[in-house]
């Protein structure tokens, strides 16, 4: 199994894990995983009921394992995550942090554009984008996206903890 379809896999499981706790209590979010130009990707959709008031947080762990001589040098997208109120097929402003570098990587934000099922707008996906510098037998960082006034939340977070294992 390739690195990238490892990922997808990995952030496919943690998705569905996450979908039947959020039933009936979360804003609409949509992952996008795989890298910008991958055939293959993942899309997850919580119910969303609005919910006046207060702020909204989910933490995901997103868990991935590959070859680290595959990735020595190569810059891979992990997976890409937007909040989109599917309702009015809008997109507020999202505001996505990564950790900048680790012992034995660098990090930076990617961004891709895309659409969600029953919207014709093209909306915009952000994740992190990472460069495995030294060979490792893992590594881990943390990272968040989130916005601002979404059906009826003050702000919305996720918390993403990445734990990525090398082979």
């Amino acid at each position: 199994m390739s690195f990238t379809k490892t990922l997808l896999a990995g952030a496919a499981l943690c998705a569905l894990a996450t979908a039947p706790a959020l039933a009936k209590k979360a804003p609409a979010i949509h992952f996008v995983g795989g890298a910008a130009n991958a055939h293959t990707q993942i899309h997850q959709k919580t119910a969303a009921h609005k919910v006046p008031g207060g702020d909204y947080t989910i933490t995901l762990t997103i868990s991935a394992s590959g070859s680290a001589a595959a990735l020595l040098g190569n810059a891979v997208s992990i997976y890409e995550a937007a909040w989109i109120d599917t309702t009015n097929c809008t997109e507020p402003k999202n505001k996505a942090k990564y950790a900048k570098k680790t012992k034995v990587a660098k990090i930076s934000l990617d961004v891709v554009t895309g659409t969600v099922s029953g919207c014709s707008n093209t909306f915009s996906f952000y994740g992190p984008l990472y460069t495995l510098t030294k060979k490792a037998k893992s590594d881990a960082f943390t990272g968040s996206d989130s916005a601002k006034k979404i059906y009826g939340y003050s702000v919305v977070t996720a918390k993403e903890d990445f734990q990525l294992t090398f082979y």
